[in-house]
């Protein structure tokens, strides 16, 4: 299961398509982009599966997940993930 950072930890700025997010435990900050910032908002704010994740946001989108859609999801939950947005629960 993935879930993104408390909602409360994050400030946000939008500048075009891209958002500035303020990692107030860490105090990074990061240039995020639009399928980045649609995760930690909405789709992460409660755990959910790598496939979950992606049907939620595909479907916002008026998108299909497929296979080459899926791989390229996961990518962008490794990136938060390494960013330290994102966190991993092996336990659920």
């Amino acid at each position: 299961m993935w879930h993104a950072v408390l909602p409360d930890d994050l400030l946000w700025a939008r500048f075009g398509d891209a958002y500035v997010v303020h990692h107030k435990r860490s105090g990074l900050t990061h240039l995020v982009d639009s399928v980045m910032a649609a995760l930690l908002r909405d789709a992460l704010r409660e755990p959910c599966t790598l496939e979950e994740a992606a049907a939620d946001l595909a479907v916002a989108q008026g998108r299909i997940v497929d296979d080459a859609a899926l791989a390229a999801f996961a990518d962008v939950i490794g990136r938060l993930e390494a960013l330290g947005l994102v966190r991993r629960d092996f336990t659920a």
